[in-house]
């Protein structure tokens, strides 16, 4: 769980130490093994539970230009959109589940939704995918 690999949605390398990774590339390297040719490609995600509070986040959270908040922070549920180049590549959750959910098909759909838009909690996501 704690290889280095190159991640096609990231464009670099990376190294994830979580149990969910473990896993996944344990069942590529078998498929590999058992003479298959997919390549291991998942966009990056962690989730914990500490005490109430869920945390998950998807794709990029680290490198980016922009961070845009979606909520408040004292209520204790809110979303930060990673933004790289105008195209989300990241978000960190707090217990908002279905921000990971529009977030991650976001990423993967290189979606450039308007950061006013992100951070206006009336906005439906699905319509910035």
């Amino acid at each position: 769980d704690v290889a280095n690999q190159p991640n096609p949605y990231l464009g670099r390398r990376v190294r994830l130490e979580n149990v969910q990774n473990a896993q996944n590339q344990g069942a590529a390297a078998a498929g590999v093994i058992m003479g298959g040719a997919t390549p291991f490609a998942e966009l990056p995600y962690f989730w914990t539970d500490q005490f109430e509070i869920n945390l998950q986040a998807v794709g990029e959270t680290v490198l980016c230009d922009q961070a845009v908040l979606r909520g408040r922070v004292e209520s204790g549920a809110f979303s930060v959109f990673y933004l790289t180049a105008g195209a989300v590549t990241g978000v960190l959750a707090i217990s908002q589940p279905k921000s990971i959910a529009m977030g991650r098909r976001m990423v993967m759909k290189r979606s450039q939704p308007a950061p006013a838009a992100l951070a206006d909690e009336s906005s439906d996501l699905r319509t910035l995918i």
